[in-house]
């Protein structure tokens, strides 16, 4: 593990629990901001000093995920490109984008000159997502890192949520591209109940857990207020409590 960091999902841009945030994640050298406001992010004092990244879109917040293989794609870019610049000007390390979004039918490469634009602007990590026809396997994001010269960020949680996939090889094909990786416990039932849970006794996702504290990448934990209540169970098995 390079650095172990936190996502603004955990407070979801509820400006109440801002000082939740800056307590309970002072271990944190790496913090990802998404979910909130730009103009709050003076606020995160606990910033200061830390290295940071951005997701996109969630920065410049969308109703529903970014769907660049869809047809609404062009609308869902440009919030994108928004986030790059963003990115940009307070010093991010990166911008996440995912490609595509998941659940798509559509082809993908239709769209790659976009990821070309966003990489002209700031360092970009592909996050896997789940679910699409044409575009899902280890394969397809070698390919793609490979032709862009790109690097990935893991969704945990996603490869848990495709059964077309098994995430440790698709781990070990992808290894070299891996910059970070998102931690959450995620299967069909308890995503629509419980979209990131930080914690589950599966001894899957534990096994992937394990594995991942091995590799020379980011870990950063994406997990959601509605399922904090197991947090501390991660934060105990990372070692950080």
């Amino acid at each position: 593990m390079q650095r172990l960091g936190v996502s603004t999902s955990v407070v979801k841009s509820d400006l109440r629990m801002i000082k939740y945030l800056t307590e309970k994640f002072k271990f944190s050298n790496l913090f990802e901001i998404g979910f909130i406001d730009p103009k709050y992010i003076n606020n995160l004092n606990v910033i200061k000093g830390k290295s940071i990244g951005v997701h996109s879109p969630f920065i410049f917040k969308l109703k529903n995920h970014p769907k660049l293989t869809h047809s609404d794609y062009h609308f869902t870019f440009s919030k994108i490109l928004r986030s790059a610049y963003f990115a940009k000007q307070i010093k991010s390390e990166y911008l996440i984008v995912h490609y595509p979004d998941a659940l798509q039918n559509d082809e993908w490469n239709k769209n790659l000159f976009l990821l070309e634009e966003l990489n002209s602007i700031i360092k970009i990590r592909i996050e896997n997502t789940y679910g699409n026809k044409f575009f899902y396997s280890e394969k397809d994001y070698k390919n793609l890192c490979q032709d862009l010269n790109l690097k990935l960020c893991i969704d945990i949680g996603h490869l848990l949520l495709d059964e077309r996939i098994n995430p440790f090889k698709f781990i070990e094909f992808l290894e070299e591209y891996i910059e970070e990786f998102h931690i959450y416990y995620a299967d069909k039932k308890i995503y629509k109940i419980c979209h990131h849970k930080p914690w589950s006794e599966n001894k899957y996702y534990i096994e992937l857990l394990k594995l991942i504290m091995k590799l020379d990448a980011d870990i950063v934990i994406e997990s959601t207020p509605q399922c904090n209540k197991d947090l501390d169970k991660l934060l105990k098995f990372l070692g950080v409590i």
